[in-house]
């Protein structure tokens, strides 16, 4: 289905959840190395959202480009930015929160 992503156990190969984040197809999932239940999709529309596992509840959703968004990335040094860049050949810097 297009937008669902599965996360499961890579010892047990045990699916644990399964997410419908966005309505078209992901393009990028990336978690939080700081923040573990915390989640960056990113999808062919342009929009990055922010997502909690644990609750499957979105936090934030940032409509930031035009054209798909190809990637997601955590800040290493501060765990609540993040960067996107996309086809639209921009890149932003967000606060998740």
């Amino acid at each position: 289905m297009p937008g669902q992503a599965q996360a499961s156990d890579l010892l047990t190969t045990t699916k644990l959840r399964s997410l419908l984040f966005h309505h078209l197809f992901l393009s990028s999932v990336f978690f939080n190395p700081y923040h573990k239940n915390q989640l960056a999709s990113s999808d062919y529309e342009g929009c990055v959202c922010i997502w909690d596992v644990s609750s499957s509840t979105k936090l934030v959703n940032h409509q930031e480009h035009s054209k798909r968004v190809w990637s997601v990335v955590y800040n290493p040094s501060e765990p609540t930015m993040y960067a996107s860049g996309s086809d639209d050949c921009t890149g932003t810097q967000q606060c998740v929160i």
